[in-house]
């Protein structure tokens, strides 16, 4: 469970953090690229067993980290841009 959802929560935060800041189309294709290159890595791994399991481990707990990390700086982003709007 731990392998979709930290390339689930990753893509998104990605997502997130990165449409606030440049855009949809800029965060559409940034999320493509780091979508492509976790499954890429994942499926050379699994075919040559370059990683072991418990450093496998460490990186997906550090891409869901990562992720819920960026989805945390992107909501207090939203709520800037609403307080300023407000004030405006």
């Amino acid at each position: 469970m731990l392998q979709w959802m930290s390339v689930l929560v990753l893509v998104g935060g990605i997502t997130a953090y990165i449409m606030m800041r440049k855009g949809v189309k800029t965060a559409f294709a940034c999320s493509c690229i780091s979508w492509i290159a976790w499954n890429g890595s994942d499926l050379l791994n699994r075919s040559s067993g370059l990683l072991a399991d418990d450093i496998q481990m460490t990186l997906q707990v550090a891409g869901l980290a990562a992720g819920l990390l960026l989805l945390r700086l992107a909501y207090r982003r939203s709520i800037g841009m609403k307080i300023a709007k407000a004030g405006s």
